[in-house]
């Protein structure tokens, strides 16, 4: 279902994007902070942290930490944005993937795990 075709959006991308994106991912991030400090080593704990990383909460203050972050990076020429472009057009080429392998039947609901961006491809297959 990972759709990689939108990888020829990123074609382009050059060394201000990486420098951008990095920028943005240097910055403090509580949700990533206890994300990786979540316990993995027995299957109880790998659990909890599969559970914890999939709250509505995580997924939400992940976003706004670097999606977020790479809108309001302050670059006149804003290429994190353009990491922003790549993201969304490739979550959205995913969407279209989950709505096509059910289109021409009537199901009620599918199931999505798709780490970070279930949330805003349950939203997309919803519409």
């Amino acid at each position: 279902m990972d759709d990689h075709t939108a990888d020829a959006v990123a074609g382009g991308f050059d060394e201000s994007v990486a420098k951008a994106v990095n920028e943005v991912w240097a910055q403090p991030n509580p949700t990533l902070a206890e994300m990786q400090n979540q316990p993995v080593a027995t299957a109880e704990g790998l659990l909890r942290t599969f559970r914890f990383n999939n709250l509505p909460s995580t997924q939400i203050g992940q976003a706004h930490a670097e999606m977020g972050g790479a809108l309001a990076h302050p670059s006149p020429d804003m290429p994190a944005r353009r990491y922003v472009a790549w993201w969304e057009v490739r979550n959205q080429r995913m969407a279209a993937n989950i709505r096509a392998s059910f289109a021409d039947r009537e199901i009620d609901r599918s199931r999505m795990s798709c780490g970070r961006i279930r949330l805003r491809l349950s939203h997309w297959c919803r519409s």
